[in-house]
């Protein structure tokens, strides 16, 4: 729609290019901006990349130059104009700084992509370009290292990171505020129908949104527009208008929400411009009485007269985007499971050869594998792997439980190993979804999609998704199963598939063991009533087994100890296992010139807020929560004041927010302050008060270690520089190694008593 999203017009030297090598090679001798402190690629907002910003590059130095001053004012950085040099290594750089592409000349767009086959899709390593042919076609083509690429319909798949590609909207369109500009609040109308829900009324949610749909509101006339246009509503070119029976009406926000809500409930989702650039989308839901607007900027409450960023609130759903500092997503972890394909080696531990590998795996997937039934009195076995997904269609959980209540599966599609989970979702799942791909999908509400009708482009996805699956297969028999194994296959159903989305794929041992992917622990869903108490005793007992045979190398233990002391002791088991590969991925890798440690950094950043969360947190929580407390959770819920601090602990006492470093530093930096009316917070003072070191836990010291860790140890380091060696050995011997490690510190001064 040439109003919405322009594309500027193409340099008449580009249209005189004939060959798709001549636009790459244009490509190897352009500039960029770069940032002169951090040396990484600046990008900007593109048309052509609406998952995030992209980067320009120009073909000669006097545009990039122009571009660079422009940017130096809007941005306030010091940049410098620079040659791309090594192309590679240069797409590598824009990706890690969380750009989903880059724009030759304002007009020719280079995406990144993946092949579909690839199990390990961290970064990508596939182009696709987009060149002109005249003034109004245009061409495309994908191109590696090696050149050109011929690729299949259906076998590339975009690179996503959203995590990365928000971080970047933050920093350089956002700048701390829910939207790039005001929400002007606009609705698409139809005569006679009382509220227009749309299957697309809030890509922002993906997956997430309901199964009916959701009603869109428009923050601006133009998105409106743009997503009527892509919804097949005609629009008056000379008005600009939508077509009757279809109008597009300014609104009153508030007066929508409460009418959609009174309505709807939660069934009906409510989305903010879905189909336009991520940065400006999000959705609408509420907490008590107030409004919340959730973007890629953090949770907004719109009901003050300025927008609020509300740190203390959780959303109710999921969506594509912040993930944790989840110790199963960390590389370098290995599985608690010892004998992971036990059903088909029994004890034997030894990796095998790669052809037999091969030839196991197109053996072993030709069977029918069915998921397992956990009788009431049971949980799952340590050593069965277990997936948590859902329909993304009709919401509908894959589960037994779901379908009758013998089974005490937690949630889960149990099989024995991951081959018969591949297995079964090869043959079980993937030729449904191969045709609802193919044909389309109506729903009984009347929702739906319209299929692409094609079917040899189907099959071909199909098949790169079974290539891809056999070679996690493939890798985890020849290299050794790992946590990360799980990380794939999540993925694979998340990008390829229209009915699968895996949250939750690993073996029960090592869900138990670590936490889930979102850093909970699987018990999190309970509460402890009495009905729940024998299945959660039942989980307790099955992670103390797992602690009891984890073991830590005689070498590394024996350094640990020299520096924590008898307080080595009082640390959990999986918080010696994270310190333990720290110090063994640093000694391996030793120091090594442009290499990011960012992973073993992160490990260390975790076991401060794992403990922390532990010793202090969880034993409060677990205090207030006991059927003895003189306090009643569930009577505070109607009269809770308006208070920042006691609000936060209230969703931290009930589950809807998890305590995490950024919280549990605000309540600690604020807690001595609490005046006595605020009974949580009150509650939680005296806790900390009767702990052995309380001015400790309390001082601008943890305080300052928290926001280092913060900042510079994990997330900072992580997304804006690479975390060099010494970094990393400083963050080390901070926290583990040095001469009074903070480690030790939070250990003694949590102690009760």
């Amino acid at each position: 729609m040439a109003e919405l999203i322009q594309f500027p017009p193409v340099k008449e030297k580009m249209r005189q290019l004939k060959t798709k090598e001549e636009f790459i090679e244009i490509l190897h001798r352009s500039f960029f901006v770069q940032c002169r402190d951090t040396n990484r690629p600046v990008p900007y907002s593109s048309a052509f990349h609406l998952d995030g910003v992209s980067c320009p590059v120009f073909s000669t130095s006097e545009e990039c130059e122009k571009t660079r001053l422009q940017f130096e004012d809007a941005y306030e950085l010091k940049l410098i104009t620079s040659p791309i040099g090594g192309l590679w290594n240069f797409f590598k750089s824009c990706a890690v700084a969380g750009h989903t592409g880059v724009t030759l000349d304002h007009s020719i767009p280079v995406s990144f992509y993946n092949r579909l086959s690839d199990i390990e899709r961290t970064l990508p390593n596939l182009m696709h370009m987009r060149i002109p042919i005249n003034d109004y076609d245009y061409d495309s083509f994908f191109f590696g290292r090696n050149g050109i690429v011929e690729m299949d319909p259906g076998s590339a798949v975009k690179w996503l990171d959203f995590e990365r590609f928000d971080d970047a909207s933050r920093k350089y369109i956002l700048h701390d505020n829910p939207l790039p500009g005001n929400l002007n609040a606009h609705m698409i109308i139809q005569e006679g129908v009382d509220d227009l829900i749309f299957t697309s009324g809030c890509t922002f949610l993906g997956p997430y949104v309901s199964d009916v749909g959701a009603i869109p509101i428009f923050s601006e006339l133009k998105w409106a527009l743009h997503f009527a246009e892509r919804n097949g509503i005609a629009i008056d070119e000379k008005s600009r208008q939508l077509e009757a029976p279809f109008k597009i009406k300014k609104i009153s926000i508030f007066e929508v929400l409460n009418s959609v809500f009174e309505k709807h409930s939660r069934f009906v989702d409510i989305g903010l411009n879905p189909m336009a650039h991520r940065y400006w989308q999000g959705w609408f839901y509420p907490v008590q009485e107030n409004w919340m607007l959730q973007t890629v900027s953090g949770i907004w409450d719109i009901s003050e007269p300025e927008p609020l960023l509300r740190d203390d609130i959780s959303p109710p759903k999921g969506y594509l985007g912040k993930t944790e500092d989840a110790l199963l997503e960390m590389v370098g972890i290995t599985s608690t499971i010892l004998h992971p394909f036990k059903r088909i080696f029994g004890s034997d531990q030894s990796l095998m050869p790669l052809d037999d590998a091969l030839e196991l795996v197109d053996q072993q997937l030709k069977r029918d594998f069915e998921p397992i039934t956990i009788p009431q009195s049971k949980i799952p076995s340590n050593d069965c792997f277990v997936i948590q997904a859902f329909d993304k269609i009709t919401g509908e959980r894959y589960a037994l439980s779901n379908w009758g209540e013998e089974s005490n599966d937690l949630g889960f599609f149990i099989f024995d190993d991951l081959i018969a989970v591949v297995a079964h979702l090869i043959k079980n799942i993937l030729p449904t979804d191969e045709r609802l791909r193919s044909n389309g999908y109506q729903l009984c509400h009347g929702g739906g999609s319209a299929g692409t009708g094609d079917e040899r482009r189907e099959r071909l996805v199909t098949n790169s998704i079974i290539t891809a699956a056999k070679k996690i297969l493939v890798d985890a028999l020849t290299t050794g199963y790992r946590p990360a194994h799980g990380n794939f296959l999540k993925r694979l159903a998340s990008d390829a598939t229209v009915s699968l989305e895996i949250t939750e794929a690993g073996y029960f041992g090592d869900l138990l063991f670590f936490g889930r992917s979102d850093s909970s622990a699987i018990e999190d869903d309970f509460d402890l009533q009495i009905e729940d108490q024998k299945t959660l005793n039942r989980i307790q007992n099955a992670r103390k087994m797992i602690v009891e045979k984890t073991s830590i190398e005689e070498p590394l233990e024996i350094k640990m100890r020299s520096s924590l002391s008898c307080e080595y002791d009082l640390l959990t088991a999986e918080t010696k296992v994270i310190c333990g590969t720290a110090i063994k991925e640093l000694s391996q890798i030793g120091m090594r010139p442009n290499y990011d440690y960012s992973g073993i950094s992160m490990k260390v950043s975790k076991v401060i807020e794992r403990e922390l969360k532990i010793r202090v947190f969880d034993k409060w929580i677990s205090k207030v929560r006991d059927p003895s407390s003189e306090i009643n959770i569930s009577s505070l819920k109607n009269k809770m004041p308006s208070d920042e601090i006691e609000t936060l602990l209230f969703n931290i006492v009930t589950k809807r927010r998890k305590p995490d470093l950024g919280s549990m530093r605000f309540i600690l930096s604020k807690i001595k302050e609490r005046d006595n009316k605020y009974v949580l917070g009150k509650s939680f003072r005296q806790f900390i008060e009767a702990l052995s070191n309380s001015s400790w836990i309390c001082s601008s010291e943890l305080q300052d270690l928290l926001m280092t860790i913060s900042t510079k140890y994990r997330n900072g380091g992580v997304h804006e520089h690479i975390v060099t060696f010494e970094v990393c050995k400083e963050a080390l011997d901070l926290i583990l190694l040095g001469k009074n490690p903070a480690l030790r510190t939070l250990v003694k001064s949590s102690q009760v008593g």
